[in-house]
Parts: structure tokens; C-alpha cells; sequence
């Protein structure tokens, strides 16, 4: 009886329980969806923050990661066509403006997304879900921080802020 009990038993408790597999088998596994929360920086070259090739005097774009989580590549692929279908906008935009414009650009794009709500296109449409988010990675206070400087550093890639800089009334 007791044979019994337990043969059930641990059968039953085996038929509820999941396993980790490095199969791709689609009949026996379920994808094991992973929650990301978290910033990410890319330069202009296309390279993410963490690989070999990212250059940080590059960086431009910054993506934002809430609560993240897909069930398919589909669903992430569409994310960045989005993040690049609305650079590619801003780009051909900007070509055509001055300075005060693109700096002003630089400084305060946003594009944001939602797995949940994919076409939606402004915040109050997205409103709730995974809200995603690309910027620009240029800040307000890189640009308009420089009252009484009497020399910065500058580089091709952009304005480089010295900490120990010495300013004058």
C-alpha cells in the first residue's frame, strides 16, 4: 500500500514539475520568458555598450529597457524597426535644419514603444505595459552648462565635459 502510495504520488508531482533543457524541441519545452530592466547605450556605428567594438565618444542612442520581456523575436525585431524607422525620420529632418534645431533634437528625442500596444504612437496612447524607450543620449546640461568657461575640450565626436575646469566671474 505504502509502494503504491508513493509511485502516485512522486508520478503526480512529476507530471507538475518543469526542467531546464537546452532543447529546442516546440512539443516538450516552453520558452522561459527573462524580464529585462535596464539602459543600454549604442553608438553611432550600430555597436551596444559591453561588446568590443562600442566606442563611448560615439554613443548617441540610448535605449531603455522596462520590464522587458517577448515571446518572440518578432515582437523585439519590430521594437528596433520601430527605434530605426523613427531615426531614419528625425535624420532626414535634421539635414535640413541649423544648429539650434538639431541641438535642441539631440537633446530631447524620444521615441517610445509598448509590446503590448505596438501601433500605438504617442505616451498617452501607450499609457500602460512594457513601455519602452529610445533617446538621444545628448544632455541639457553638456550644452547650455557653460557659463564663465573659458576653454573646453572637444573632440570629432562631440563636446567632452571637464570636471575640473576653471571658470571665472
Amino acid at each position: 500500500a505504502l509502494f503504491i502510495y508513493y509511485t502516485i504520488t512522486n508520478y503526480v508531482a512529476s507530471i507538475n514539475q518543469a526542467y531546464i533543457s537546452l532543447s529546442n524541441t516546440p512539443d516538450f519545452c516552453d520558452t522561459i520568458p527573462i524580464v529585462i530592466t535596464n539602459s543600454y547605450l549604442a553608438d553611432i556605428k550600430g555597436n551596444w555598450i559591453g561588446t568590443s567594438s562600442f566606442n563611448y565618444y560615439l554613443a548617441s542612442y540610448s535605449l531603455h529597457l522596462n520590464g522587458f520581456s517577448v515571446s518572440t523575436m518578432s515582437q523585439y525585431e519590430n521594437m528596433m524597426n520601430a527605434f530605426n524607422g523613427a531615426l531614419q525620420y528625425i535624420g532626414s529632418i535634421a539635414k535640413t535644419q541649423n544648429l539650434a534645431y538639431n541641438i535642441l533634437l539631440w537633446t530631447s528625442f524620444v521615441r517610445f514603444y509598448s509590446i503590448e500596444y505596438p501601433t500605438a504612437s504617442n505616451f498617452s496612447a501607450i499609457g500602460s505595459g512594457q513601455l519602452q524607450y529610445l533617446q538621444m543620449s545628448g544632455s541639457p546640461n553638456q550644452i547650455f552648462d557653460l557659463t564663465g568657461q573659458q576653454m573646453v575640450i572637444v573632440s570629432i565626436a562631440g563636446y567632452c565635459p571637464e570636471k575640473s575646469l576653471v571658470t571665472y566671474d
